[in-house]
């Protein structure tokens, strides 16, 4: 099973965003723990929760994991991306690498955009 992120970062453009903001996207091959926990340290590192913009797929072959993620701007302005893989007994350490590289990539101004713009208008998250 594929990962699509160009599908994300559409729907995010084409007015949908609201749909994806905050999913994380699960398609279990091999050990659903490992997947859930890969994905999970990306949102937790990166401080989101349901209500932010980001995207994670992890998947498992023999014993590796591999993660991509994505967090996109609501209005679909921005994109940063990330993906690396590893051992699946060290999944949680290849979701905050990910997450690293997420923020390298800009998801660090994207979501402290969010915030703010959060903040300011009274909404919680």
């Amino acid at each position: 099973m594929r990962f699509n992120v160009q599908g994300m970062e559409h729907g995010a453009r084409g007015g949908r965003g609201a749909r994806y903001a905050g999913l994380q996207w699960y398609a279990y091959a091999g050990s659903p723990a490992r997947v859930l926990k890969a994905e999970r340290a990306v949102v937790d590192e990166l401080g989101g929760g349901c209500q932010m913009p980001i995207g994670a797929h992890a998947t498992v072959s023999g014993d590796t994991i591999a993660l991509t993620s994505v967090v996109i701007a609501p209005d679909g302005s921005r994109v940063a991306r990330a993906a690396a893989e590893g051992p699946r007994s060290g999944a949680d350490a290849v979701g905050r690498m990910v997450a690293r590289q997420l923020l390298a990539a800009g998801a660090d101004d994207i979501l402290a955009r969010i915030r703010a713009t959060d903040h300011t208008s009274g909404s919680r998250t």
